[in-house]
């Protein structure tokens, strides 16, 4: 069925205020740093002024081996976060991935997966841990299924929201309830994405720094994110926060670690 641009226009509005709204019930579980502006445009320009990341050779050999070493020196760490939090499950698998991308992620089967590209960019085992741990927080905060509840709650919401914008038109057409629904769920994993990479980046933060890796040379990584990136702010649509913003999260979680908190602030 073809909608018309009114209605398209109404459905974009919707998604809009649709994320908005459930950006505003996604609440971390810890209490996490609050970024001050200043802050942020000092690790903007931080970020600006940075070479641009450039990858090295690295065989996948050297790869895995290096990743797997990293991910057992981390590991007794992370357990023991894992058990702070509340989270019963806390083993995980490591799964090596050949692509040449800066990329890694969690999955719902209790999986770290960590691309090549980020041996290949990294210039410390500390830039390389912080992601792994940020993947393995994932895990410990629960984020995977977190994120699936908020899509099946956006959903409903979305196909009952739009019937109400469109009244009579929605009634008639199981096609436009659909796309409600598809909004909503759509707009349901984005309000916990942001929210939930920064808890990530809060949790290996005390990770990484009980597994004995330096925080400072973790940053590291977020720069080069950040430099890759290329984006200052961030919006209700993005998945991801924008570099300055966890650049300066990270350092504000470094402070918060350096003057003696021994493990993540629960709200």
């Amino acid at each position: 069925m073809r909608h018309s641009s009114a209605q398209r226009g109404a459905q974009a509005a919707f998604a809009c205020c649709l994320v908005a709204m459930l950006y505003g019930c996604a609440t971390p579980k810890h209490q996490l740093p609050e970024i001050q502006d200043n802050r942020v445009y000092a690790a903007a320009a931080e970020i600006a002024s940075a070479p641009e990341p450039t990858a090295r050779e690295v065989s996948d050999t050297e790869a895995v081996a290096r990743i797997s070493a990293l991910y057992n020196r981390l590991k007794p760490a992370a357990i023991d976060v894992c058990r702070y939090v509340g989270e019963h499950h806390c083993h995980w698998e490591l799964t090596y991935s050949p692509e040449e991308e800066i990329n890694a992620y969690a999955t719902d089967e209790a999986t770290v997966v960590i691309y090549k590209g980020i041996v290949q960019y990294a210039r410390s085992d500390a830039e390389i841990a912080m992601v792994i741990a940020h993947e393995m927080a994932h895990h410990i905060a629960n984020h995977i299924r977190e994120s699936q509840n908020s899509q099946v709650v956006g959903a409903i919401i979305g196909g009952v929201a739009m019937t109400l914008l469109l009244g009579d038109a929605a009634a008639y057409s199981g096609q436009i309830i659909s796309d409600g629904m598809q909004i909503g769920a759509a707009a349901g994993a984005l309000t916990f994405s942001r929210k939930q990479e920064m808890e990530a980046d809060y949790l290996s933060a005390y990770i990484i720094s009980r597994a004995g890796f330096d925080l400072d040379a973790g940053r590291g990584i977020l720069v080069k994110l950040g430099r890759l990136g290329e984006r200052t702010t961030s919006t209700v649509l993005d998945t991801h926060p924008a570099g300055p913003e966890r650049l300066a999260a990270w350092d504000l979680a470094t402070a918060e670690i350096r003057s003696g908190s021994p493990m993540p602030r629960k709200r």
